[in-house]
């Protein structure tokens, strides 16, 4: 019922949960020592010793009061520094793999950090303190209830024990059921942002209302493993008041039989008994109603410590001070048993602008991250000036000297002078001026209060698709970056800003070396060579009018884009 992984994982902060178990049964004590108070009072007549009771009664409120606002801050000490290490480290793997880590989407790893880590806090305050003081306080109520009668507490004790025995045999079957429901609601979540994100594309493409069905079908089955969740609670909680409920009332029972047969002397003891009674399962049947909670904390605990436990990316030892060509030999890549890329060669020995071309799938994009350090795990050889090896270089120094830029990279919600600085922190305002007039945007940000006035919204909701990809491209002008790869950066943007982005980059390629990827042929048609892939293979390579003389696959394309842009 503990996770061991999970409980060593607190460290020196356990002491507080201890603190918490002594605590409630301090509370507990308070609580036996009111109901023999009241029994007291009930019995005898209004005297000196009774009003001292009454008194005492009240006193104990008091302290049960204070102790339990003492709780809820030891409880709000256990994990405030726990979650802040989980999060960072979280957010280092993240950073670590770039955005995807071990399978888990983007948007599954924030709902890890998020909903995940109140789960496990949850199960870290209210979960393990109720286990040590579940497991206490029967032994201590055995004792004080013997005092009257020793037939009556064993009744009690032997009784309890059938709540965490149910417990534990729900326990195999909710494990399933909560690893499986993380699943499902990672996964959908995920999904749910990607055709958000991709909600134009499934337009244009007519593929909407199959996704639309596929949403459904996911939201189906999640609702299907949640009623399981609740089904599977709801039986476990019957199941625990009818022990609960059975137990106390056994134990009433054969208290008023001890009494009528006059084993138990006075009537007060036997109040006292039923009063007590309850107090034997209560704390029982809150850790079952904990263990819930304790179940999904400690599933989403145990997901986020396999996380952690992904070794991290390998990085390189060497730094790279300028980059002025590429050579890429036999590279082969695959996502488990898919191969993407096969046997890959190409040079680049000049600056100038040089296209990746092919249908959806060919490997493109892929080939993209692989030089910039997104995907590490590839075959062959990849080398920068003719000697080093990519895998050899840090992401620190290929960084400075490579921007690798998606239609999907990211604007920061902060002013166009902030972002500008974010990129290359030398940059003048001057420069900044003739980067946004080579996009065509120096008067949109004039007319909009100038550099530091003008603030984009979150995901730069407040410009159009092909602004933000000409403000993107505006912030890399001038970052002293040797090698640009453009990764379908003029996908679903306006003819305009389309137009705007060919002449910047044709002017950036005049002494920088330029990687595009894109499907729109026309962007490329002047490239000093364009790389031709078609199922992972490279099919040709050269100029547009040598592709179009002897490259079946290139021609065809070309062709079938000019019937598309004619209707």
């Amino acid at each position: 019922m503990i996770n061991k992984r999970l409980f060593k994982l607190l460290g020196n902060k356990i002491t507080n949960i201890y603190k918490i178990t002594a605590w409630q049964l301090v509370n507990l004590l308070l609580s036996v020592f009111i109901s023999y108070c009241f029994c007291g009072i009930v019995v005898h007549r209004i005297s000196i010793p009774t009003l001292i009771m009454i008194i005492s009664v009240f006193v104990c409120m008091l302290i049960k009061r204070f102790i339990t606002i003492h709780i809820g801050k030891l409880q709000a000490t256990i994990t405030d520094e726990l979650q802040i290490n989980l999060r960072g480290a979280l957010l280092t793997k993240v950073e670590e793999g770039l955005g995807q880590v071990a399978g888990y989407s983007l948007a599954s790893l924030s709902q890890l950090m998020i909903e995940g880590i109140e789960q496990l806090n949850l199960y870290y305050t209210s979960f393990l303190p109720q286990f040590f003081y579940a497991m206490s306080a029967p032994i201590i109520l055995c004792i004080i209830v013997s005092r009257f009668h020793y037939k009556v507490a064993l009744m009690f004790l032997v009784c309890v024990p059938l709540i965490p025995i149910s417990i534990i045999v729900v326990s195999k079957y909710a494990k399933k059921i909560f690893r499986k429901y993380w699943d499902i609601y990672l996964s959908m979540g995920g999904d749910f942002l990607d055709n958000l994100n991709g909600l134009v594309e499934l337009t244009l493409f007519q593929y909407d209302d199959k996704a639309a069905k596929e949403m459904d079908e996911n939201a189906e089955e999640f609702r299907r493993i949640t009623m399981k969740v609740l089904v599977m609670q709801l039986y476990s909680t019957s199941i625990m008041d009818m022990v609960a409920y059975g137990g106390s009332a056994l134990g009433m029972a054969l208290a008023l039989y001890l009494f009528y047969k006059g084993e138990i002397a006075s009537f007060s003891s036997v109040l006292f008994i039923i009063l007590v009674g309850a107090e034997f399962f209560l704390p029982m049947r809150q850790l079952g109603s904990a263990f819930h909670v304790s179940m999904n904390g400690s599933t989403a605990g145990d997901k986020i410590l396999d996380i952690l436990s992904i070794e991290k990316l390998a990085d390189g030892t060497k730094d790279v001070t300028a980059i002025s060509s590429i050579s890429c030999s036999d590279v082969s890549y695959s996502y488990v048993d898919n191969n993407v890329l096969s046997n890959v060669s190409f040079e680049i020995n000049e600056p100038g602008l040089y296209g990746i071309v092919g249908h959806s799938g060919s490997g493109k994009s892929t080939l993209a991250k692989i030089f910039s350090k997104q995907n590490v795990d590839y075959q062959g050889n990849i080398r920068f000036n003719n000697e080093l090896e990519l895998a050899s270089i840090t992401r620190g120094s290929l960084y400075s000297k490579l921007a690798y830029i998606s239609n999907s990279s990211h604007i920061f919600m902060n002013s166009v002078y902030d972002n500008f600085r974010f990129v290359n922190s030398n940059i003048s305002e001057e420069e900044m001026w003739k980067a946004l007039e080579a996009v065509c945007l120096k008067e949109f940000v004039e007319e909009n209060g100038g550099l530091q006035s003008f603030t984009f919204k979150e995901h730069a909701h407040n410009v159009s698709g092909g602004q933000k990809q000409r403000f993107i491209l505006a912030f890399y002008l001038y970052s002293n970056r040797d090698v640009f790869i453009l990764d379908e950066i003029t996908s679903n943007i306006d003819a305009e800003s389309e137009e705007v982005i060919r002449k910047a980059i044709e002017a950036l390629a005049k002494d920088k070396i330029v990687l595009m990827i894109t499907h729109r042929l026309c962007n490329v048609s002047e490239a000093v060579s364009t790389l031709v892939l078609e199922k992972g293979q490279v099919m040709r390579k050269g100029t547009h009018n040598e592709l179009m003389s002897n490259c079946e696959v290139y021609r065809n394309f070309v062709n079938q884009q000019r019937k598309e842009e004619t209707l």
